[in-house]
């Protein structure tokens, strides 16, 4: 149980980390360094125009969470797995659909949640890719 905590708890430090070193695992940290800065942009919009409906993006990082605690929980039980390729495609286009379903439907606040949509599916993304390692035990 403990790994599973620290593998959530390390998703986030390795996102945000990326902010400062953006080119050290190439296009995946420059993708999450672009994520980032559309949070805090989505995030300062977000506050100015008092859009609470916003609050709905916290549903996809948290779906994040849950696939690297799922990963985390079962350490190299998928190696090189075609299953587990296709079901983190499934979950990458889940996090993307989601985001654009959610900043479309959020008309009146679009600035916001199009920035909040980038975060989000760079998160999935990246989540997507720790699960990888974690479900193959194959770290980088």
């Amino acid at each position: 149980m403990e790994n599973v905590a620290t593998l959530s708890i390390d998703l986030v430090k390795w996102y945000f980390t990326s902010v400062i070193y953006p080119l050290s695992l190439g296009p995946i940290t420059m993708a999450a360094t672009i994520g980032a800065v559309c949070l805090g942009v989505g995030i300062v919009l977000g506050v100015r125009a008092r859009a609470a409906r916003l609050l709905w993006f916290l549903v996809l990082p948290a779906a994040s969470h849950v696939l690297v605690a799922v990963a985390a929980a079962m350490p190299g039980k998928f190696s090189n797995d075609e299953w587990l390729q296709g079901g983190l495609l499934v979950f990458i286009l889940a996090q993307v659909s989601g985001a654009a379903y959610l900043s479309r439907r959020l008309k009146a606040d679009r600035w916001a949640a199009g920035t909040l949509a980038v975060f989000c599916a760079t998160y999935g993304f990246f989540a997507a890719f720790v699960a990888s390692m974690a479900f193959s035990d194959t770290w980088l």
